[in-house]
């Protein structure tokens, strides 16, 4: 054991910390609705935290049905995975509205850096209703932040979105085992 911890093992431990939860990027309007299993959208992140939660406009099915928010660095869906977030979306149908994916950061600690790109994929094998906008539509739709893409082929385009962040306080501290190089054999008393 040296001072990277076991083989692979990061010289950092984190705790979930404390914080205020901050609104981060909006993009509050929509001028289209359709139904997809796949649809994703980046966005350049305004403030340096823990991602802990994203909500995508759309609509609630008669049942409740299982999607995945995966969260990847940069543009689209072929950058660095961050986290896998499996959750529920509740039925009971309605009108549009903003769905809710809490990212609990003791499960899936995704760090983001203030003026960097990130994507969050929402997918499911159940169709689901998404609300999203063009420049070209009444009203525009334009999030300079980043672009958004259907699975079923709909490009340059914005989901209605917003993101949160929790800035925690305080920042992360390097844990002991990774300032001190320990060599054994040890004895217990």
């Amino acid at each position: 054991v040296g001072p990277q911890g076991p083989a692979g093992a990061s010289p950092w431990s984190f705790t979930a910390g404390s914080g205020t939860q901050v609104l981060d990027q909006v993009n509050d309007a929509a001028n289209s609705t359709s139904f997809d299993v796949n649809a994703w959208q980046s966005f350049t992140a305004g403030v340096t935290g823990v991602l802990t939660r994203v909500e995508y406009g759309g609509f609630r099915q008669t049942a409740d049905f299982n999607a995945t928010c995966r969260i990847y660095s940069g543009e689209g869906t072929s950058g660095t995975l961050l986290a896998t977030v499996p959750f529920v979306v509740a039925g009971g149908g309605g009108p549009a509205t903003l769905l809710t994916v809490d990212i609990n950061p003791l499960l899936h600690r995704v760090n983001i850096t203030a003026g960097q790109v990130y994507t969050f994929q929402i997918t499911s094998g159940t169709q689901f209703r998404l609300r999203w906008g063009t420049a070209g539509g009444a009203p525009p739709v334009v999030y300079s932040g980043g672009t958004g893409q259907l699975g079923s082929g709909g490009s340059n385009l914005d989901l209605q979105f917003t993101t949160f962040v929790t800035q925690t306080y305080p920042p992360p501290q390097p844990s002991l085992a990774a300032a001190v190089s320990l060599t054994g054999p040890f004895t217990m008393p």
